[in-house]
């Protein structure tokens, strides 16, 4: 498989599952948090042979599947000191709007974008969703069954089919390559979806202190890290410099913090995870070399907690 066209330089894979709920109840406001909940949990349940309550110090954590997964550990100095845990290989997307409640035969549905070799675990995703949708989703733990699974043709392109989960793992992999993104135009909008949790000199960015610098360093630390972790090759093109005047391609800053609070079962606590959402107006023609990173950053997300869904964004040609 060929990795034209990625700056970071491995192949991926866009999915769209479909949940068809069994009883009804109320869901999270932003159900990104229990997706991922769901997800571990199950995996964990089916990949899981020691049966450890932690991942720490398990002889087959370097061949786990699910801890390449979920607990990727930090790997190199620099890394140790920057992550507590590496960027995961996947990426939650979020279907707009989301509904808060649900009934019985009602559907939710979500993707999730693989990266490089973790597309070899989707029959085991299929398998813990299956484990999950017995415990249900949740505060009212509305159960639900997977009822569809689909393939986008080739990233980005729009074009989804649907894959026979009894077929799996032999499900597309020809065309995992992002489709290589149409004339730059003179101006774009970043339609921020998903709350954008960027951080300058150890503080979260709030829309006053929002820098068209800060995004990009931002995008091009996270292709960075992701080409440098699932590139199959370590050939890829140089990513661009920040420029100099980076601040006068911002023509306008249309954004505000959204907070959100989730319940973590780890800590036992509620978090806050609020970030910025809104839109950002960009002049292109001081970014020309830009353009493909910020356009195949809508399929991979920026800032941080991308497994949760946060951080996504699309393009607006026309403002």
């Amino acid at each position: 498989m060929g990795t034209e066209g990625l700056p970071f330089g491995t192949t991926i894979y866009r999915l769209r599952l479909t949940l068809e709920f069994e009883t009804g109840g109320r869901l999270p406001r932003y159900p990104g948090s229990a997706i991922r909940g769901l997800l571990g949990h199950g995996l964990r349940k089916v990949l899981c042979v020691t049966r450890q309550s932690t991942c720490n110090d398990c002889p087959l954590l370097a061949s786990c599947g699910y801890a390449q997964f979920f607990e990727s550990p930090a790997i190199g100095k620099d890394s140790a000191e920057r992550y507590s845990a590496m960027p995961h290989p996947w990426v939650l997307d979020l279907t707009h709007p989301t509904p808060r409640e649900v009934g019985t035969g009602d559907q939710l549905q979500f993707g999730i974008t693989l990266l490089g070799e973790a597309a070899n675990i989707l029959p085991w995703v299929v398998l813990a969703l299956d484990h999950a949708g017995a415990l249900g989703f949740g505060g009212d733990r509305a159960t639900f069954r997977l009822a569809g699974i689909e393939q986008e043709s080739s990233p980005g392109n729009g074009g989804w089919h649907e894959i026979d989960r009894h077929a799996l793992p032999q499900f597309g992999t020809d065309n995992a390559v992002l489709t290589p993104p149409p004339s730059a135009p003179d101006h774009v909008t970043v339609h921020l979806q998903t709350p954008l949790r960027l951080k300058h000199h150890g503080k979260l960015v709030r829309a006053a202190g929002f820098e068209m610098a800060i995004f990009l360093r931002a995008l091009r630390l996270r292709l960075r890290e992701l080409r440098r972790l699932y590139a199959s090759s370590v050939e890829s093109p140089l990513l661009p410099e920040i420029p100099d005047d980076a601040e006068a391609a911002l023509i306008d800053c249309r954004v505000t913090w959204q907070d959100w609070t989730r319940w973590s079962n780890r800590q036992k606590t509620r978090m806050q995870l609020g970030g910025l959402v809104g839109e950002i107006d960009v002049d292109l023609s001081l970014l020309e070399d830009w353009w493909p990173l910020l356009w195949q950053g809508q399929w991979l997300h920026v800032g941080k907690q991308t497994s949760m869904g946060l951080g996504q964004y699309r393009l607006l040609t026309s403002l």
